[in-house]
């Protein structure tokens, strides 16, 4: 079986941190009762020195209001929008990293919305920064096939994250470096059908990630 997300950011334990604490809600447990808990979890652990990162995957839908993920409770008219995520992730103390694999993921920080320029700045504004990686720009499909067994944004990321985004000859993952390689990993897995949206603030230094092993 491929190796999921926090699998692989576990495998950073005692490389690049000192210690990975996580999470993790799956299938019924993904409401969006549970997702917005979740990120309050994240603001009570985080402190200044650490690293947060969010990993969400599942479907999403955009319009020109912003973007909509849909949790397992979306029949019930549950969506976590844009500015659920935006609002609560302000609040999270030292650096953030968010990954979101799912179609028009791009929206959740106005890629294509009307506002994207008031999104992005407010985003610049967070003391720490919050460092924003999707699957899609807000009109695209994300796609994913039985011969990558993931989606074509998250085999990118894990082997990344694993080391094919490795800094010139060190063994650091770099975060530009990662977001560069997702992007050119995924136009070739997809023909250019897909292209993957990073953000990172000018008020953030480039930083690593991870540490190739």
């Amino acid at each position: 079986m491929p190796m999921t997300f926090i699998e692989t950011i576990k495998l950073q334990k005692d490389l690049m941190y000192s210690d990975v604490v996580a999470k993790v809600l799956t299938d019924d447990g993904a409401s969006k009762d549970n997702i917005l808990d979740g990120f309050k979890w994240i603001q009570e652990k985080a402190t200044d020195k650490d690293v947060a990162m969010i990993f969400m995957s599942g479907h999403g839908e955009s319009d020109k209001t912003g973007y909509y993920y849909a949790p397992v409770d979306v029949d019930s008219g549950n969506f976590v929008s844009s500015s659920d995520i935006i609002d609560n992730e302000k609040l999270t103390r030292g650096k953030l990293l968010f990954f979101l694999d799912t179609c028009h993921s791009g929206n959740v920080v106005g890629v294509e919305c009307p506002n994207a320029d008031l999104l992005i700045k407010d985003l610049a504004r967070v003391e720490n920064g919050f460092v924003v990686f999707t699957s899609s720009t807000g009109s695209q499909e994300s796609e994913e096939d039985v011969k990558w067994h993931n989606s074509s944004f998250t085999k990118a990321l894990i082997d990344g994250l694993k080391g094919k985004a490795v800094h010139e000859d060190s063994k650091k993952i770099m975060i530009e470096k990662l977001g560069s390689y997702i992007s050119r990993r995924i136009k070739q897995f997809v023909n250019n059908r897909q292209t993957p949206v990073f953000l990172k603030p000018q008020t953030i230094t480039d930083f690593p990630i991870a540490v190739k092993r």
